[in-house]
């Protein structure tokens, strides 16, 4: 799932808002484990440099 950072502040937020968004579609659910990717400058290609393993 793709989740664009435009207006958020931050890459907190943005993985905030990844999770917000799985949840709310419902692709994941209280207890999962999922893996977040993130890069800045955002929308850029080749430019992730954050991996975060995250339980819901």
């Amino acid at each position: 799932m793709d989740v664009s950072g435009a207006g958020l502040t931050s890459t907190d937020k943005l993985l905030e808002e990844g999770v917000s968004v799985a949840l709310a579609t419902k692709i994941v659910r209280q207890g999962d484990i999922v893996v977040l990717t993130a890069g800045l400058p955002g929308g850029v290609s080749g430019t992730t440099n954050l991996i975060k393993a995250q339980q819901i």
